[in-house]
């Protein structure tokens, strides 16, 4: 356990997204365009994995993780103007949801550093893999509700429309296949809405890591069938931008369909490393007319 090492905050974690909403961020009070603002994409904050995966360390501490969530935050904390929200693409913590002691401490711990976020800037968690687990179970999903708000949502930002998903109800739902079918008859009336500036997809597993109609990996992308139906339905909402985490580095591209563009933005981790992007988050700025992002390193260190 690692809490013990973290100082106690006063404004600790609360959960905002309830009805498939987020409290405060929704249509009738940010529906209006009011200019160009910022936003903050991470992913995989994932305590536990470096000594797991990593370090092959039969002991499971999680300090590591601690130490650059921290960096991280200290510089999201210190951005001008400030981002209007954080959002976290998945793998909140590494311990699957039938670890449940480990899980529990895992996730103490992260909301506790997570409350040092500039109270001014919205927190959004989007659920992993390793949130739900890897084949979701309506028990296993609830599970994540209980400690994180809901598995699927959306919700507004100065005119612009934001769609969080479950993407491993699209990798395997052969145990909850009515929970897909739930999320799928739901997002088809999401994307419905047209009167907005942007319309940007939040999901932990990418469509692809760098082209539209590569194959499928065993881990790291959603499989070509699936991946096709949602980039028919994102084309034709007109959605601009699919973020997401997942590979522990830096990838992505772009779909072109029926004139129009998609983007798939792959963000490397805050925590454990698989490449040489480093540890960081991705800022975005959205304009009227654009979106764009880059990828900000808060370390040299690797691992």
């Amino acid at each position: 356990m690692e809490s013990k090492n973290i100082e106690n905050n006063d404004n600790f974690f609360k959960i905002s997204t309830l009805n498939r909403q987020y409290n405060g961020l929704t249509r009738d009070k940010e529906s209006k365009w009011n200019g160009s603002f910022s936003f903050v994409q991470a992913a995989d904050t994932q305590f536990g994995l470096i000594d797991r995966y990593i370090l092959h360390k039969e002991k499971i501490t999680w300090s590591k993780e601690i130490y650059y969530l921290k960096l991280v935050i200290k510089s999201i904390n210190q951005l001008d103007p400030v981002p209007k929200f954080l959002v976290i693409c998945g793998d909140l913590v590494d311990a699957f949801p039938d670890k449940t002691e480990l899980r529990a401490e895992q996730v103490r711990d992260l909301k506790l550093v997570l409350s040092e976020l500039n109270p001014q800037i919205k927190l959004v968690c989007v659920c992993g893999n390793h949130d739900v687990g890897d084949k979701p179970t309506a028990e296993s999903i609830q599970l994540y509700k209980n400690d994180f708000g809901d598995d699927y949502f959306s919700f507004w930002c100065q005119g612009c429309k934001f769609i969080a998903l479950n993407s491993q109800l699209y990798f395997d739902s052969s145990l909850c296949a009515s929970e897909k079918a739930q999320q799928d008859t739901w997002l088809d009336g999401e994307l419905s809405e047209n009167d907005c500036k942007h319309k940007i997809i939040f999901q932990h597993i990418p469509l692809f890591l760098n082209k539209s109609d590569e194959p499928a990996h065993a881990y790291f992308n959603i499989e070509p069938f699936e991946r096709k139906k949602l980039m028919d339905k994102f084309i034709k909402a007109g959605v601009s931008t699919v973020f997401c985490g997942h590979y522990h580095q830096n990838a992505g591209g772009f779909h072109e369909q029926q004139g129009r563009r998609l983007e798939c933005v792959v963000t490397s981790a805050v925590g454990a490393q698989l490449g040489t992007d480093g540890h960081g988050y991705r800022l975005v700025n959205v304009s009227r007319e654009q979106i764009e992002h880059k990828f900000i390193r808060v370390t040299d260190q690797i691992n």
